[in-house]
């Protein structure tokens, strides 16, 4: 048991290590081509590490290793940081207002979280739309949302049926 704790606090670790170089290669690199490559390579890895840690969470869920409730805290508190992360992201490299009439570009924290949002669940609105990079960051966000969305969703359903069966209270238990 303290191994898996171990290992999921590394990955929580790894995670937000990741975010945080992602956060300040936007930050620090001049805007030239560089730092687009630099962002979409990070972006990459930074979904990597986010699909290691969702897919090491699940194992511990559906292997029976590690009190349920945890983890579904743990996965809750990973797709957060990861909207909240594209979201910053987005708030470097602003987004294109379409509300307004023109093409105005926002660098609003809180309207970046809301179309990281719409974007992570494929709503898509129209409201607001990419600009350069951000096109791609938008593209792998929402593939990452369809495949968490669905995980999340066969996750839940096999939670109901354990806590229905009497099984999901005592997952993970020794006794």
């Amino acid at each position: 048991m303290q191994k898996r704790l171990f290992t999921a606090r590394r990955i929580l670790l790894i995670f937000i290590v990741i975010a945080v170089l992602w956060y300040s290669l936007a930050s620090f690199l001049p805007d030239n081509d560089w730092r687009s490559r630099f962002i979409i390579g990070f972006s990459f890895l930074f979904c990597g590490v986010f699909m290691w840690s969702l897919f090491s969470t699940l194992q511990r869920i559906y292997g029976d290793y590690g009190n349920l409730w945890k983890e579904l805290g743990l996965t809750t508190l990973n797709v957060t940081l990861f909207l909240l992360t594209f979201s910053a992201i987005y708030h470097k490299i602003g987004i294109v207002d379409t509300t307004g009439g023109g093409d105005a570009i926002t660098y609003d924290f809180w309207t970046c979280c809301y179309y990281s949002i719409i974007t992570f669940t494929s709503t898509g609105y129209g409201d607001f739309r990419p600009q350069g990079i951000g096109r791609v960051l938008a593209s792998l966000l929402a593939l990452i949302g369809y495949l968490v969305l669905g995980l999340m969703a066969s996750t839940s359903l096999s939670v109901v049926q354990w806590t229905a069966k009497g099984s999901g209270n005592h997952r993970g238990d020794p006794s």
